[in-house]
């Protein structure tokens, strides 16, 4: 080993590039990005905004610096669809928050937009790529270095979602017109806000029309609620567990016009719409299924 000054200087040089090396490996293959929320609101033809808050994790122990960079949006096709912005970041061994706030992103492709959408409300796994991400790093006192950043937003999707008859309130005497509670599980960090939106309550394999109901669609994260109103066609017979909750329209932009129509969930709860207009309910043993079911000697006691 060199111990004059120059090979003292040559050897720090070298560990602090070899180390420089393992940032920018750890950066581009083993970071991840652990998202807590995307929301989609402020919807046209060709254009929406978006928010994320997320962490970048798994970065490394050594702090590092990543310059703002322009980022593809993909859907899970490998299709792109528009364009995000990402601040200037700076990670430690704790890795980096990414905060995106109402970003308005042009829509580039409107069908990978809508493949994308599709996916998240009704798959289980929902996956948005960044990619192309041209920035710089630096670290340890060397750098900047270019690199093309790239990372996969692997999120639970919609599911469906699952949805329940909350409260209803009959308006006219007859009980044809009606004002409903819908209550919306989502599991996905993934919110959309679609505007006011179009549905039918239909009966199961004849698809016969019980319902038409109109309100604003804006999902959130965990359990929401949607308050829709409309009529009912009392003459449709109709019975728990072969209700379904069917999207028809919206009133935005095209794209989330054909988003809508993607609903096609299981209505539950859908007696306590039958009660409040008056409807006999068959089968009303089948509400049984409804209820939480004992656990334990204790719950049985």
């Amino acid at each position: 080993m060199d111990f004059s000054f120059q090979g003292l200087v040559q050897t720090h040089t070298g560990q602090m590039e070899t180390a420089f090396d393992k940032i920018i490996k750890a950066i581009l293959h083993y970071s991840r990005l652990d998202v807590s929320l995307v929301r989609i609101s402020n919807v046209t033809e060709d254009t929406f905004h978006i928010s994320v808050d997320a962490r970048a994790a798994n970065t490394g122990p050594v702090p590092a610096s990543i310059s703002a960079m322009k980022l593809d949006l993909h859907n899970a096709k490998g299709d792109c669809f528009g364009q995000i912005f990402l601040p200037p970041l700076n990670t430690s061994m704790n890795g980096a928050r990414v905060l995106v706030n109402n970003q308005l992103v042009k829509i580039t492709d409107k069908a990978a937009l809508l493949s994308f959408v599709d996916n998240v409300m009704v798959g289980t796994a929902a996956v948005l790529d960044l990619r192309n991400g041209r920035c710089d790093v630096k670290a340890l006192g060397v750098g900047p270095r270019s690199i093309v950043y790239s990372k996969t937003m692997q999120m639970k999707g919609m599911d469906g979602p699952r949805v329940t008859v909350d409260q209803v309130t009959s308006t006219v005497k007859n009980g044809s017109e009606v004002q409903v509670v819908l209550r919306i599980a989502n599991p996905s960090p993934i919110e959309i806000s679609f505007g006011i939106c179009s549905f039918e309550i239909q009966t199961s394999g004849d698809q016969k029309v019980f319902a038409e109901l109109k309100g604003r669609l804006d999902t959130r994260k965990g359990v929401f609620e949607a308050k829709l109103s409309g009529t009912i066609d009392k003459s449709v017979l109709i019975e728990p567990g072969k209700a379904r909750l069917v999207g028809k329209r919206c009133a935005g932009a095209g794209w989330c016009d054909d988003a809508v129509k993607a609903i096609d969930v299981e209505l539950h709860g859908i007696h306590k719409l039958l009660r409040a207009v008056g409807v006999e309910i068959i089968h009303e043993e089948e509400l049984l299924d409804e209820k939480p079911k004992a656990r334990g000697w204790f719950w049985m006691k």
